[in-house]
């Protein structure tokens, strides 16, 4: 099971992390995953500023079992768009997990 630290729910229901200072974190839950099995979830990034903004992904977590399927990063967010991200959480061994996936915007790790 993964408990994925992210920003906070979009009207959809799934989780949205804001472009913004100070921006809420929502957070991802795969479930329960059987071990060497590949499970997708997605979240939101929403960019509500009056510019593109680009963003870049940094984990420890990253191809450990946790990996962003889409799109690439640096994620560039066009003006009041938002984007689609595809996480794949694959066990490899059994028990709980958490990661976090810290999110750097204008050389910032403002948003995690």
């Amino acid at each position: 099971e993964l408990d994925l630290d992210l920003p906070a729910g979009a009207g959809d229901g799934g989780p949205v992390l804001q472009i913004a200072q100070f921006a809420a974190c929502p957070w991802v839950d795969f479930g329960r995953v059987l071990v060497g099995k590949a499970m997708p979830a997605a979240f939101t990034v929403h960019n509500p500023t009056g510019s593109a903004q680009t963003i870049s992904a940094v984990s420890d977590s990253l191809g450990k079992g946790i990996d962003i399927e889409s799109p690439q990063f640096p994620l560039r967010v066009p003006t009041h768009a938002s984007v689609r991200v595809v996480l794949v959480w694959t066990p490899k061994a059994e028990g709980s997990f958490a990661a976090k996936i810290e999110f750097n915007w204008k050389g910032r790790r403002a948003l995690a």
